[in-house]
């Protein structure tokens, strides 16, 4: 029977998907997402591609974003497999929304902790300072 050292430094790859797991899972019990108005309509122009294959949209609100949103496209574009899934899947396109944020947050916590390895740092530091920025910013 082998004996683990308990000195031994977890392998990166395992440290990775800690430090993704534990904060979009964390993320995700924490409670719905609220987007505001300007991530409503930028929800509207992945939901109008999705559906009608347009950037057209509709502002129940105050219709100054009709017929198109101000904001850029990216982010919208960056919903798109979300809205798609959602409306496949499940039939409603708000549904996978709400995984959008945590999981860029919790890729944001992976690449922190790889710049800081990468910069010199120890990896259990590097991961601590990880979890801080994880769970002790506005991220």
């Amino acid at each position: 029977m082998r004996r683990r050292d308990s000195s031994a430094q977890p392998k990166p790859r395992d440290l990775a998907i800690l430090l993704f797991a534990l904060p979009m899972l964390v993320y995700l019990l924490s409670g719905p997402v609220f987007y505001g108005y300007d991530g409503e309509i930028i929800y509207r122009v992945s939901e109008s591609l999705v559906l009608r294959h347009s950037i057209v949209i509709t502002d129940p609100i105050y219709h100054y974003t009709q017929p198109y949103s101000p904001y850029g496209i990216a982010t919208s574009l960056a919903l798109l497999p979300f809205v798609a899934l959602g409306q496949l899947l499940m039939h409603d396109p708000r549904a996978l929304v709400i995984l959008y944020l945590p999981i860029v947050t919790a890729l944001t916590v992976v690449v922190l902790n790889a710049v800081l390895v990468e910069l010199g740092s120890s990896r259990i530091w590097a991961a601590g300072l990880s979890l801080i920025f994880a769970f002790g910013t506005m991220a």
